[in-house]
């Protein structure tokens, strides 16, 4: 109970970080995602769009791996490429999976975040994926 106690303080003081966008406010969104297993390493391979009309940097893909119980079973972050993203443009991203990772996984949260140019609030849009 205290460890999802503790839990709960860190995700509310995580989330005053970023502001949520809507399904009204357009984003930064996550295109096409595979995670490559048949090379060592493997690795989740994919791209983001940028659908504001503005420039976005510091474009961060941050993935929860989960198990078939839904155990979570690590989490790793990456960059897109370039990190600053035009408006409506497109830039991949690559992130290499530890084996733990990629033995076990059978479903992935991707949450992207990003600011706008000489800000330092980020925005945040999150999405739930299977493999």
């Amino acid at each position: 109970m205290i460890i999802l106690l503790i839990i709960g303080i860190f995700f509310a003081s995580q989330n005053s970080i970023y502001s949520q966008t809507t399904q009204e406010e357009k984003k930064v969104e996550l295109l096409g995602h595979e995670v490559q297993n048949n090379e060592y390493p493997n690795k989740l391979i994919g791209e983001v769009h940028n659908m504001i009309n503005n420039n976005v940097e510091y474009v961060t893909i941050i993935v929860t791996f989960y198990d078939e119980t839904g155990e979570k079973i690590g989490s790793k972050s990456t960059y897109s490429k370039p990190s600053t993203i035009k408006s409506n443009m497109t830039a991949p991203f690559e992130m290499v999976l530890g084996d733990e990772i990629s033995k076990n996984v059978a479903s992935y949260d991707v949450t992207i975040t990003w600011r706008y140019p000489g800000e330092s609030e980020k925005y945040s849009n999150v999405y739930g994926l299977n493999q």
